[in-house]
């Protein structure tokens, strides 16, 4: 029996988050479990304390903790960071795409990688938003109430569409310069696409094909059957060798650690009772 439950909510299509909302998500344990390894994602968090305190270790800051009530943001991340719950847990979280979260964030996704950002001004809502979600019981009733809301935040962000235009692009590209080639496409130059990707996503164009790539072999590994050999070769490695490189330089570990020590309930998540 997993220590952890979690429930996942996803924007039906054609509705005016479907681009932005991977999903809407609540974990509950009621056992506390002793540590949580999570690895980059490709994801944006918003995201909402409604149990006991949780202490977490990030990656560019002090180690924090999230006490009941509690809401934060959770940047795009590049190297796996760490949560420890003290107790029971109730969290609530909204998981952005980073390509295409601009326009629903009070921060620009360049000033929030690799963080957790804590202590967001009263204008940016957050803290309203999770005392409204601590009096609501049912998660079906939680995702209407944060649709809602997050529709209402839903801004036009100059440049946007482009730059989702271009990750689409990176995410297929199997040139031996995705972003040449991508700029190439695009009929702008790689110095102007690097610009777009720093100020909407985080991160530049190269590396955003690392990132996606590493993702991609994440779900490929969830196949028992598939050989690490076979996960390279259909994520875009150039052999099992560059696999394990990048694999370990934004997981920390290994592809054949992590296959040892995964099995939770979600892709990229390592769990130590």
């Amino acid at each position: 029996m997993q220590p952890i439950q979690i429930d996942v909510y996803q924007p039906p299509a054609g509705h005016p988050l479907e681009g932005s909302v991977l999903s809407i998500f609540r974990c509950r344990a009621q056992t506390p479990y002793r540590h949580e390894t999570i690895l980059p994602k490709g994801n944006v968090d918003l995201l909402f304390n409604l149990g006991e305190p949780v202490h977490g270790v990030g990656l560019q800051a002090e180690p924090y903790i999230a006490t009941q009530g509690s809401a934060w943001i959770g940047g795009l991340k590049t190297r796996p960071y760490s949560v420890h719950p003290q107790a029971a847990m109730d969290l609530v979280g909204i998981s952005l795409r980073a390509d295409a979260c601009a326009g629903l964030l009070p921060l620009s996704p360049g000033e929030i990688l690799n963080l957790e950002v804590h202590g967001l001004s009263p204008s940016a809502g957050l803290a309203t938003i999770s005392e409204q979600l601590y009096d609501i019981e049912s998660f079906g009733d939680q995702c209407a109430f944060l649709m809602r809301w997050l529709t209402g935040r839903l801004r036009l962000v100059r440049g946007a569409d482009l730059v989702r235009h271009a990750c689409a692009l990176l995410r297929r590209s199997r040139a031996d310069d995705a972003v040449r080639a991508t700029a190439r496409a695009m009929a702008v130059s790689p110095r102007h696409l690097r610009r777009l990707m720093d100020q909407h996503v985080g991160v530049g164009p190269a590396e955003y094909v690392r990132l996606s790539r590493f993702i991609d072999s994440l779900h490929r590994m969830a196949s028992p059957q598939r050989t690490l050999a076979e996960v390279a070769l259909s994520a875009g490695y150039y052999d099992q060798a560059h696999f394990c490189r990048d694999f370990r330089s934004f997981a920390g570990i290994t592809p054949q650690e992590y296959r040892a020590q995964a099995g939770g309930p979600v892709v990229g998540h390592i769990l130590k009772e």
